[in-house]
């Protein structure tokens, strides 16, 4: 697998090229985060699950993600599969905001439930265009040109332009494979993730089976009903601390009512402690 990877001061991205599947990715870190998130398919062809959609994809899709929202991407096997994720930072957020361009350029993101919508598929000369953005931006992550960043900052602003007339004219965004009992589910743990939250539970108050939370729920979402309410409830946290709640207060409204429980995931999954984690 090759991996490209350019940290700029309002956005970060990721270029992967990998010539052999099936596999799965998932990209959580950047759900703990207020980031805007582009990935395009360039070669080959997968899935992608949003909060228990799922959407097939094809070379030229670019899949749209809000914070707090858990996906994961598994791709078919055999050929190449290239992606380009662009993850658009709060400075980058911070620009369209003074400027007054926030609400028309988040447009795209915005204007959907979660899980719905993620995915767009853009006309013939839409989709040429927005190719030709990418693949510049993939030269410029190559390049030594000191203003290497500015350009890229240029040809995001491009892109956020394309999507913004794209969802505006008539063409329509891929459409989403969904079970409305695994989407049920979904949704009853967003809305209660502070109460109790065992499998017994969840089939009582949504009327599914056991059959249906063990096995369904992983094809429908890419991962165990056990690991989407940990995430779940871990994203929570950092949104909680980051509109000023102390941790261990967001922990507990988050539905970790042991501290230590909450620690030991959390350092888990981010490596670190919650304090240091927050302070970065």
């Amino acid at each position: 697998m090759a991996r490209l990877s350019l940290n700029g001061h309002s956005y970060s991205i990721s270029h992967t090229l990998q010539p052999e599947g099936p596999h799965t990715t998932r990209e959580d870190d950047y759900s703990f985060q207020e980031t805007y998130v582009i990935t395009a398919l360039l070669q080959g062809g997968g899935s992608c699950f949003v909060e228990g959609n799922r959407h097939d994809l094809e070379p030229g899709d670019l899949v749209l993600l809000r914070p707090q929202e858990l996906r994961c991407y598994r791709y078919r096997a055999g050929g190449v599969h290239e992606r380009m994720s662009i993850y658009l930072r709060p400075a980058f957020l911070s620009y369209l905001w003074e400027r007054g361009y926030e609400i028309s350029l988040l447009k795209p993101f915005r204007d959907h439930p979660p899980g719905v919508g993620n995915v767009i598929r853009l006309e013939n000369c839409q989709r040429a265009r927005a190719m030709e953005i990418l693949l510049e931006i993939r030269t410029l992550m190559q390049s030594a040109d000191p203003l290497r960043e500015a350009q890229i900052h240029l040809l995001l602003l491009q892109l956020l332009m394309l999507l913004y007339r794209a969802v505006q004219s008539t063409q329509t965004d891929s459409a989403p494979y969904n079970d409305p009992a695994i989407r049920r589910v979904c949704e009853y743990i967003q809305q209660n993730l502070g109460e109790t939250l065992s499998h017994e539970h969840i089939r009582a108050n949504c009327h599914v089976s056991r059959y249906q939370l063990s096995e369904v729920f992983p094809k429908s979402t890419g991962m165990t009903l056990t690991e989407y309410i940990l995430q779940k409830r871990l994203i929570k946290v950092a949104e909680l601390v980051r509109n000023g709640a102390g941790i261990e207060r967001a922990a507990g409204d988050a539905g970790f009512h042991n501290y230590s429980h909450f620690y030991k995931e959390f350092v888990k999954h981010k490596g670190t402690s919650p304090r240091k984690y927050f302070k970065k």
